[in-house]
């Protein structure tokens, strides 16, 4: 078992009737747009289940609704647009600036991969807009094609593409595909990490955990060292946990007290994120975390709807008609979301701390409901983020 492994998967469904040279540097503002979604969506999520674990993947929901929206039009793009945080970025930069995210977050690394796929998949009687499947293939690298729906096989089809995609970790996301079904559109992000320093597992003890109003038993990882350590006294403790290589990071925000989850998660926005992430310093100390093993499963159809995108699911009233070439009477009609998620000791070395140096040194125990975020670290882009409130 690697130290982490997140795998969240997106399937969107839409119903109807029957470059080359160097790449260009990641967008900035497009990253700091997709945060902002992800922090939008994961509040509407853990309003919406406050007593379950939720975890989201902004980048990777991101990618399958702004190809959906490449096919859009008018209010239904608008709204589209707003929702996902970028009303005002034309689509060609929204199109350039995926591209380039996408060529900066491929990682190939042994010991901390991350790996982007995209798929869609149509109705074979349905011809879609040349234009649009020429935009999904070159800014999305997405594979597009025809697919028999009313065949027994095309369920088989898709869930083995999501099981190779994601390395066997999400073996199928789809049952069956609905009568009325006139485009799959699916997005898979595979990380795997090792941490750069690992837990002892000499050191990893049960210990009780603070769920809600219960108390439940968990493998509680330990390790002592230097880490980079964030404090508001009072309101949480973050620390930030590098993987090998140091490119991405495991961000863990403990809130100061059992119930302060639900407030920490609404106070969370991009001005805010920033901010906190700019107040992390070199601290010795000392890091209890439970090992997690989860999996996330959502329709994110509602929540999408709450955060103003309920246009594209409304039959008659969606304009996808860019995706079709002029065609009308497409609509979104669901968006299913999946996510495993794995934390174990896994990494190279374990330390201790002293406290030569005068600081003093923190206690970082994880015993209750937390946030967590992976987070790409030369990009910012939040590749998974959730809120743990019983690991």
């Amino acid at each position: 078992m690697t130290a982490l492994t997140a795998v969240p998967l997106l399937y969107l469904a839409l119903a109807g009737p029957a470059a080359a040279g160097r790449p260009a540097p990641p967008d900035t503002a497009l990253a700091a747009a997709g945060n902002a979604f992800g922090f939008a969506l994961l509040q509407t999520l853990v309003a919406s289940d406050p007593a379950g674990n939720v975890f989201v993947s902004p980048v990777g929901v991101g990618l399958a609704l702004h190809m959906a929206m490449g096919g859009a039009a008018g209010e239904t793009r608008a709204r589209m647009a707003e929702a996902l945080c970028v009303p005002d970025i034309p689509p060609e930069r929204i199109n350039s600036g995926t591209r380039a995210l996408l060529d900066a977050l491929v990682s190939t690394d042994s010991l901390a991969q991350l790996a982007v796929t995209s798929s869609l998949w149509h109705r074979r009687e349905v011809a879609l807009a040349p234009e649009f499947v020429a935009v999904c293939r070159e800014f999305y690298r997405a594979r597009a094609g025809p697919l028999d729906f009313t065949s027994p096989a095309a369920v088989d089809t898709v869930n083995a593409w999501v099981s190779r995609s994601t390395s066997g970790s999400i073996p199928a996301v789809v049952d069956q595909i609905g009568d009325d079904a006139i485009l799959l559109v699916l997005n898979a992000i595979c990380f795997r990490g090792r941490w750069a320093d690992g837990f002892d597992t000499a050191f990893t003890v049960e210990q009780p955990f603070s769920a809600g109003d219960d108390t439940v038993p968990v493998e509680m990882m330990s390790r002592a060292g230097e880490f980079s350590y964030c404090e508001r006294p009072g309101e949480f403790q973050t620390v930030a946990l590098p993987f090998a290589g140091d490119r991405f990071r495991l961000y863990v925000f403990l809130p100061a007290d059992t119930g302060g989850l639900a407030g920490l998660v609404a106070s969370l926005h991009e001005q805010a994120w920033a901010g906190w992430l700019r107040s992390f310093a070199p601290r010795p100390g000392e890091v209890r975390l439970p090992r997690l093993a989860l999996e996330y499963e959502n329709s994110l159809a509602a929540p999408l709807a709450a955060l103003g995108m309920d246009r594209a699911f409304q039959p008659g009233s969606a304009d996808f008609s860019l995706m079709t070439g002029g065609a009308e009477g497409l609509s979104l009609s669901e968006v299913l979301h999946k996510a495993v998620i794995e934390l174990d000791e896994q990494g190279a070395s374990a330390a201790v701390f002293t406290e030569s140096d005068g600081r003093r040194p923190f206690r970082f125990v994880c015993d209750r409901p937390f946030l967590c975020a992976v987070v790409d670290n030369p990009t910012g882009t939040i590749i998974l983020i959730g809120a743990v409130r019983e690991p």
